[in-house]
């Protein structure tokens, strides 16, 4: 069970970044009592942390909790399920709870401080941030986020980003609406709300604790409305789930589509067959990838994992052609495909290393990179064929918020989770580096939960 923890230590990429590699294999390899009684290193104490040890706990008896906390984990998951394992944990946070003597109360609670980062500073590092965006997305960001600095210094809250608030940004949308079209307004609101959510992300050092991005609820909701049987470009990072029966009446019509048992119509001036049509689709359902990134895959960062037992996509490293939308969306995706659709996956890929320079689909590639355009005519197609609608505004980006929700809802760890999406919490060296062996973390954690099996319901 000691040596257990330190494995759990290890397998936090947040956590494992922290301290040199070497040592932390040499500490796995001293006598295991040593090493615990001994370390007293951050990570541990994070450790602790997360298992719920209070602080004033000595730390004999926070030990004793975290190793008493990882029996129980054994033995709980496997004769009482989750619930039964969080039950137990609370109880023994309760134990440990109270043999912690309550504080001597401070005459005088200090204040944590934060450095103020002005809003044209936290503009500027966002746009270096934001590595993967093309020229003119980048130059749209500055003009509109410059924008909105200079609104904000009229109402004297540019000096400091966190003390803008939501009923500034209400005002600002505003201002906007006097000059700018709701289409216009609306993109302005869209990137203001990836702007302060990406300050909420990255810059907790120069903000109060506690802090949340204000942009929330910002864009109107009477004047759009979405043509039926079109799937509008403008709403994909917006689209609602599918629901569990929508999910597999639309995985299954792709999967009779790769089998040549249906063919998916619809327009094929771009090259693209019903296979592919079908198979950026399914890739899309069992990797939560976002449309564009579907799109422009190449076979030469898709693999086979003989450990794993599945086909991963390494999006690590570029080809000409491609762009991703930030740093963190380089990462290790597995493709949990049932058995039969791994063989046809491995068909397809086979035949489309010689073709198109090697993408995985038969797509053009244009100066801006590839267009997502034909994912949403494949979904298009498919549709009508699986009886599924979107009324409730889905779209291509809904495989995305879908297989994510289900990992929310069937309970798989948070850090699996971050691995899978490519979001900005996870540091791009773990997701380079030692990752075949995240990468057999990670599917089983997903296959222990279910995630790729969708004959399971989430909600």
């Amino acid at each position: 069970m000691k040596f257990q923890i330190l494995q759990d230590l290890l397998a936090e990429p947040e956590l494992a970044n922290v301290f040199n590699h070497l040592y932390l294999r040499a500490l796995l390899k001293e006598s295991t009592d040593r090493a615990i009684a001994q370390a007293r290193h951050p990570f541990v104490e994070a450790y602790l942390g997360r298992l719920g040890v209070p602080d004033g706990l000595p730390r004999e008896d926070a030990l004793a909790f975290a190793l008493q906390a990882a029996e129980e984990r054994q033995r709980l998951l496997q004769v009482g399920g989750e619930v039964a394992l969080k039950m137990r944990l609370a109880e023994l946070r309760a134990e440990a709870r109270s043999a912690v003597q309550p504080p001597a109360p401070l005459l005088s609670a200090p204040v944590p401080g934060y450095v103020p980062l002005a809003v044209a500073d936290a503009v500027g590092r966002f746009l270096v941030d934001k590595e993967g965006l093309s020229h003119s997305a980048s130059r749209n960001y500055k003009t509109r986020l410059t924008n909105m600095g200079q609104y904000l210094q009229g109402v004297g809250v540019a000096s400091d980003v966190s003390v803008i608030t939501r009923e500034h940004l209400l005002a600002y949308r505003t201002e906007l609406a006097r000059s700018c079209s709701a289409s216009t307004v609306h993109v302005y609101m869209t990137q203001l709300s990836t702007f302060l959510k990406w300050v909420a992300e990255t810059q907790r050092s120069h903000l109060p604790a506690g802090w949340v991005s204000p942009a929330v609820r910002l864009q109107e909701t009477s004047g759009y409305q979405q043509r039926p049987g079109k799937i509008d470009a403008r709403a994909d990072e917006e689209g609602g789930r599918f629901s569990d029966d929508d999910l597999r009446q639309l995985v299954s019509q792709c999967s009779r589509a790769v089998r040549g048992e249906l063919r998916l119509g619809g327009s094929s001036r771009n090259g693209d067959t019903s296979k592919s049509k079908a198979w950026v689709l399914l890739l899309m359902a069992h990797g939560g990838f976002r449309p564009t990134e579907a799109a422009q895959l190449h076979t030469a960062q898709v693999d086979f994992d003989e450990e794993a037992s599945c086909y991963f996509v390494d999006y690590s490293s570029l080809v000409d052609g491609q762009r991703l939308k930030n740093k963190h969306s380089r990462r290790v995706v597995p493709l949990l495909f049932p058995e039969d659709l791994a063989e046809l996956f491995g068909q397809y890929l086979q035949e489309r290393k010689g073709k198109e320079g090697g993408f995985l689909f038969p797509w053009k590639v244009t100066v801006n990179g590839r267009l997502d355009e034909p994912v949403r005519n494949a979904l298009a197609d498919v549709m009508p064929l699986a009886g599924v609608s979107l009324e409730g505004g889905q779209t291509p980006y809904s495989f995305r918020h879908t297989l994510l929700d289900r990992c929310k809802q069937l309970g798989l760890e948070e850090r699996y989770t971050k691995a899978l999406a490519g979001h900005a919490e996870l540091d791009i060296t773990a997701g380079r580096y030692g990752k075949r062996a995240e990468l057999g973390r990670l599917v089983e954690a997903m296959r222990t939960v279910g995630v790729a099996d969708f004959s399971i319901n989430s909600q």
